[in-house]
């Protein structure tokens, strides 16, 4: 299962030209720059990626794609403003996050960097957001609670990464994100369209069979369209 590609399936069903959207964990800019078409160049996408060789490629590939509609910036996004070390993985760099995680191949080359860290809820200033996609390896629940003003004010839909292995260092469980969705009235779905309820995330991020999850705003509901796009094969 492509879980990249159903990602993009979903925003591209849900995302329309003029909206905003986020893409935490940027990297080069795989959805960026697809996020970014979705919207046209009357929309804007925010793109975060703290790591500085990392982020050079995502403004280069801005650059050719001749995207002028994204706001790039060289910082991670988190619970609380500050500068914080980042287990930066040598080679791999796609698993680099705030803490180490259980990695599924033998990491021997990392170093620890400082990157600075903003939260949403401060950058996003109270704008409408469509969509938001995290995927920080683990700490994408501190990004998620230093954006909850904004989900809870502008209800995007969003996706977010989890397992077991990525937060095992990290002092909250499967069941954390579950109960901090229920609070802001978002229903979950895994990235093949399952819906979950709490036992249901935390069984799915023991199992680890996929590592991309939906959260919907209850009143949104799911369409047709988006169950349609998160079952359908890679394009």
């Amino acid at each position: 299962m492509d879980f990249e590609q159903r990602i993009e399936n979903l925003y591209r069903a849900v995302l329309r030209p003029g909206d905003r959207a986020v893409d935490c964990g940027a990297h080069a800019g795989r959805h960026t720059i697809a996020m970014a078409r979705a919207v046209g160049p009357t929309g804007q996408v925010l793109a975060f990626e703290p790591l500085p060789e990392a982020y050079g490629r995502l403004l280069g590939n801005l650059a050719s794609a001749g995207l002028r509609n994204v706001t790039a910036v060289n910082r991670a996004l988190g619970a609380e403003a500050s500068t914080v070390p980042f287990v930066h993985v040598l080679g791999n760099p796609g698993f680099s996050g705030f803490r180490e995680r259980v990695y599924p191949d033998p990491v021997t080359a990392r170093e620890i960097v400082d990157v600075e860290v903003q939260r949403l809820d401060d950058v996003a200033e109270g704008r409408a957001i469509r969509f938001i996609k995290v995927d920080v390896e683990g700490g994408d629940l501190l990004v998620l609670r230093g954006a909850r003003a904004t989900i809870g004010a502008a209800r995007p839909f969003v996706t977010f990464e989890l397992g077991d292995n990525s937060i095992a260092r990290y002092d909250y469980t499967a069941a954390d994100y579950f109960d901090f969705f229920a609070a802001l009235d978002y229903d979950l779905f895994s990235v093949a369209g399952e819906p979950l309820d709490r036992d249901g995330l935390v069984e799915s991020s023991r199992r680890q069979a996929v590592w991309d999850y939906v959260a919907v705003p209850r009143e949104r509901g799911v369409t047709p369209a988006m169950l349609e796009a998160l079952r359908a094969p890679a394009r």
